[in-house]
C-alpha cells in the first residue's frame, strides 16, 4: 500500500455505513479510481465533504489488491460553483459526470481525457446556457474518439439503416447512433436530436 498525491474530479458520492463517504473520482495519474473517507460524516475526518464535479487534490493510500483505496486528506482546488446556478447549466454537468462514470472502466490514466473533462466543465460554468447542448455533444464525441471508437453518425448500428428521424440515440461505448426502432432501454444511450443531415449532425457537436 502507497501513499499516492493526484488531482481528481469528484463524479458521485455515496454513503458507506454511519459515518463515511467513498467518493468516485477521475484523476489525473489514475484513471476512475474510489476512495473512501472514513468519519468524515461526523466530523472526525481530516477531510471536508468534496462538492459534486468540484476539482480536487487528494492523498490517498492505493490499495493493491482493491479497487477502494483509502483517502488521507483533500483540498478542493475549483468548486464550479457557477454549474449549480442553474438547473439546466446543473444537469448538463451532470450528464458529463455519468458519462465517464459509465464509459471509464478500471484506472487507466488518460491525460487528454482528464484535461478534456476540465476543460468541458469550465466552458459550461461561463458559456450562454444556449451553448451547454453543443458543448456536451462535442465532449461526448471527442471522448469516444479517445477511448478508441470512430463515431458513425449516418447510420444505424444495429440495423445499418440510414438515420432520418429527428430522435436517435447514441452509444459512446459503441461509437455511433442507433435508429429509434433498435434503441433497448436496458442498454446506455444518450438521447439526441437529428438534423435531417449526418454531416450537419457531425458539425453541430464536432
Amino acid at each position: 500500500m502507497s501513499l499516492v498525491k493526484t488531482e481528481g474530479i469528484v463524479l458521485k458520492s455515496f454513503e458507506y455505513g454511519d459515518s463515511s463517504l467513498i467518493f468516485s473520482l477521475y484523476t489525473r495519474d489514475f484513471g476512475k479510481v474510489k476512495v473512501l473517507a472514513k468519519g468524515i460524516k461526523r466530523g472526525k475526518s481530516k477531510t471536508a465533504p468534496l462538492g459534486f464535479l468540484s476539482l480536487a487534490e487528494v492523498v490517498f493510500y492505493k490499495r493493491e489488491r482493491t479497487e477502494l483505496h483509502l483517502l488521507s486528506s483533500a483540498e478542493t482546488l475549483k468548486s464550479f460553483s457557477g454549474l449549480s446556478k442553474s438547473l439546466n447549466r446543473f444537469s448538463w454537468a451532470s450528464a458529463v459526470s455519468e458519462l465517464l462514470d459509465q464509459l471509464i472502466k478500471g484506472e487507466e490514466s488518460n491525460l487528454r481525457i482528464f484535461n478534456l473533462s476540465l476543460k468541458t466543465l469550465s466552458r459550461m460554468e461561463l458559456t450562454d446556457e444556449s451553448n451547454l447542448e453543443k458543448l456536451f455533444w462535442s465532449f461526448a464525441l471527442k471522448l469516444s474518439a479517445h477511448l478508441g471508437y470512430k463515431p458513425k453518425l449516418d447510420s444505424c448500428l444495429n440495423c445499418g439503416a440510414e438515420i432520418k428521424d429527428q430522435e436517435v440515440f447514441f452509444s459512446p461505448e459503441r461509437g455511433g447512433v442507433i435508429c429509434k426502432k433498435c434503441a433497448k432501454e436496458d442498454e446506455y444511450f444518450l438521447k439526441l436530436r437529428h438534423s435531417g443531415s449526418p454531416g450537419k449532425t457531425v458539425q453541430a457537436f464536432a
